[in-house]
């Protein structure tokens, strides 16, 4: 960024503080007294919020240049899921889940995006195949109590959104069910402006049966596929879940 820019970003950052933070005008006007890196620790204690609210604000007000937007919003990640849970069996988990995903890679996403997947016996089918159904903000991750190799996503608002065939924009189609990109990318890709949407909160709930059989956990249905497609695919897959760039991924075959 350029000076003038963050000259623009810190004028921003005092004014709207107690906006942003939920601070009174006191705290605001400790905050700006204290030294640089006490006002250095709020602010990245509050960084998820300032991501979101920055975005939303400068939209609806225009007070920051352009750039300062972009600047944000290009360095915000979203995680796409590929699930057959609806909204009503989220609440009752507490999130999204059962994903086979890393917890630093979850926990450093601001945006997930959950796509319709109808392949499985168990799952909803409300939705055409490939569909976008929901956006949310996410808070963090915790680990599912009966299965501690997997995470649930949580989240603390989320917006219903209906986009077909997304699953197919946003990850080429990909057998693995859990894809990172930019949140930039990814709302450009399925034509989605997040400060249009109409956000709501997302109250969790006890469940009211226990789960003896844990969707996402069945067996995909299968496709042929040729043994040279088979392995590009694989590469994807382990690419996307340990962020390995997959030309850097060999996979050989012993016959």
């Amino acid at each position: 960024m350029q000076p003038r820019e963050w000259l623009m970003l810190s004028m921003y950052i005092l004014v709207q503080a107690p906006v942003l933070t939920g601070l009174s005008k006191n705290q605001t006007g400790s905050l700006t007294t204290n030294n640089k890196r006490g006002r250095g620790d709020c602010i990245l204690s509050h960084k998820k919020h300032l991501q979101h609210e920055f975005y939303r604000i400068d939209f609806i007000k225009n007070e920051i240049h352009s750039p300062i937007k972009g600047f944000y919003m290009k360095d915000m990640k979203a995680v796409v899921v590929f699930t057959g849970k609806d909204l009503n069996i989220m609440r009752t988990e507490g999130g999204s889940g059962y994903w086979h995903a890393r917890t630093d890679r979850l926990n450093d996403a601001d945006y997930l995006i959950a796509v319709r997947n109808r392949r499985e016996t168990w799952a909803v089918k409300d939705l055409e195949h490939g569909t976008a159904f929901l956006i949310a903000k996410i808070t963090g991750c915790f680990k599912s109590p009966d299965y501690d190799d997997r995470n649930v996503i949580t989240f603390d608002e989320y917006a219903e959104i209906h986009t077909p065939k997304a699953w197919k924009m946003l990850t080429d189609g990909q057998r693995y069910p859990v894809a990172y990109l930019s949140a930039q990318e990814a709302f450009l890709r399925i034509g989605v402006t997040p400060e249009q949407l109409e956000w709501k909160k997302f109250h969790p709930s006890s469940p009211s049966v226990p789960n003896t059989v844990i969707p996402g956990l069945a067996e995909e249905k299968t496709e042929k596929l040729s043994l040279n497609e088979a392995i590009e695919r694989a590469k994807k897959d382990i690419s996307n879940a340990t962020g390995i760039d997959s030309s850097a991924i060999t996979i050989s075959i012993k016959i």
